[in-house]
């Protein structure tokens, strides 16, 4: 029992001084001294360095990665981006915008490119955490020529590619092949490119970027009329050709194609057998802004098919050729009403249905006509009211009376009815059966103007 009661104490000495040394050594981890690095940026020589830092108060479950992307981005800055006046981005270079955009894009594109990097030390506090990286420059230059020379290689593959679809009038093979080679050399973009290719001395970002352009402005799209002029309510079709600059007809090329009415529409096509790009209007209504359809290359779709990244989308979307537009004139409906208004059976004096359902039509841009081969539109209402009786109501006595209307709408051409609709038993009310008539009518008169009206143009234009 003895022996077995000091071996007992001795293990919960043991437990007492290793839990003393843990404690001593969060202890020294809490009082270490801050680096000089922390607060003075290290120089050296023969390394990029990068300095990251993170709140673990603001990042409390990722400070560590927080601090590693923060580390790198700035060890990537100190790696130089300077656009070759021989490059792409110099060609592009329009303003400072578009310089400081693909500067931008480059870095980033510097970013995703640093391997090899070693973590140097790192220091924290309760609050905060720093960590120091530092990248060989012998290592990151050996690393990127290597890149650079795969990449170099690849794009010539597609732009070797690339002219022969072209010779061969393969566009979009062609187009594809470029954009694919771009995409190889991406992250070089800013740089000359200088290369060997069928025994002559080229850049490589420029021929396939130039090369890609010459392609693209190539292509001619002719309509068959800059101004499309249709009659309202009535279909159509616009028709666009698709030519090389020498003439010839292209077929299977990817357009796409803009409708402009009310709202816009886009449809994507390849140009069919014959080079054509044909687009349908449906109905058109009446022309209160611009209309107009249009039709261009389908650059979306060749980046898509190419797999190009944004950066490659952004520079070539500056290439893009101008659409082929043609406007759409929208010509006026003339319309011809025949209005038979009656009360008990003899005309009213004035047609109120007649004037009503010409008022309406013509805020929609239906124009009346009085004779009828100047027509496009034939309408005829038949409108008939006849006595309901009288009531008394204290010392007045009232009379109503009842009114049904027929509406018909006809195509001239071949006097097909396009529409049709009615009134029933439309009640007036008034102090003598006369009165009571014309109350009748111009009830009807307002349901003419508004609900019948919508009610056609909606079927005849949409």
């Amino acid at each position: 029992m003895m022996k077995f009661n000091i071996v007992l104490l001795l293990f919960f000495f043991s437990a007492c001084q290793s839990a003393h040394k843990e404690e001593s050594a969060v202890g020294k981890t809490e009082a270490k001294a801050m680096p000089d690095w922390v607060n003075t940026r290290p120089v050296d020589g023969g390394y990029y360095v990068g300095i990251g830092y993170a709140s673990k108060k603001s990042f409390p479950s990722d400070y560590l990665e927080a601090a590693r992307k923060n580390a790198l981005n700035n060890l990537a800055a100190e790696i130089s981006v300077n656009i070759s006046t021989e490059s792409v981005l110099s060609q592009l270079e329009s303003d400072n915008l578009y310089k400081e955009q693909f500067q931008q894009d480059i870095r980033v594109t510097v970013n995703e490119q640093i391997e090899g990097y070693d973590q140097v030390e790192a220091y924290e506090t309760k609050e905060s955490y720093w960590v120091y990286y530092h990248l060989s420059k012998a290592d990151y230059l050996e690393r990127k020529q290597k890149l650079l020379k795969d990449a170099v290689n690849q794009g010539k593959d597609f732009l070797l590619k690339a002219r022969v679809y072209r010779n061969d009038g393969r566009f979009k093979e062609a187009a594809i092949a470029y954009i694919s080679g771009i995409e190889k050399i991406k992250n070089y973009l800013d740089q000359s490119l200088e290369t060997d290719l069928e025994n002559q001395k080229v850049f490589l970002g420029n021929e396939l970027f130039n090369g890609y352009r010459s392609l693209v402005n190539e292509i001619v799209i002719d309509s068959e009329t800059e101004v499309f002029r249709v009659k309202m309510g009535d279909a159509g079709i616009v028709k666009f050709t698709v030519k090389n600059g020498d003439g010839k007809l292209m077929v299977g090329v990817p357009m796409v194609a803009e409708l402009k009415k009310q709202m816009h529409s886009y449809s994507e096509v390849l140009s069919d057998a014959t080079g054509s790009v044909k687009v349908e209007l449906g109905k058109v209504s009446r022309q209160t802004q611009e209309q107009y359809v249009s039709v261009q290359l389908n650059v979306k779709q060749l980046l898509k098919e190419s797999g190009a990244s944004a950066i490659v989308t952004k520079v070539l979307n500056l290439a893009n050729p101008s659409p082929d537009v043609v406007h759409i004139e929208v010509q006026p409906v003339y319309v011809m009403v025949k209005s038979v208004e009656k009360n008990n059976g003899h005309p009213v004096v004035k047609n109120i249905l007649d004037m009503a359902l010409r008022e309406g039509l013509a805020a929609k841009g239906f124009i009346s006509v009085s004779a009828i081969e100047k027509a496009d539109l034939l309408i005829e209402i038949h409108g008939e009211s006849s006595d309901a009786g009288s009531s008394q109501q204290s010392d007045f006595q009232f009379f109503s009376s009842t009114l049904n209307v027929d509406v018909v709408f006809k195509n001239i051409k071949n006097m097909t009815e396009l529409y049709q609709t009615s009134l029933h038993a439309v009640k007036g009310v008034q102090q003598s059966y006369d009165k009571a008539a014309d109350d009748a009518y111009m009830k009807a008169a307002k349901k003419m103007k508004m609900a019948v009206v919508d009610d056609f143009v909606k079927v005849y234009c949409e």
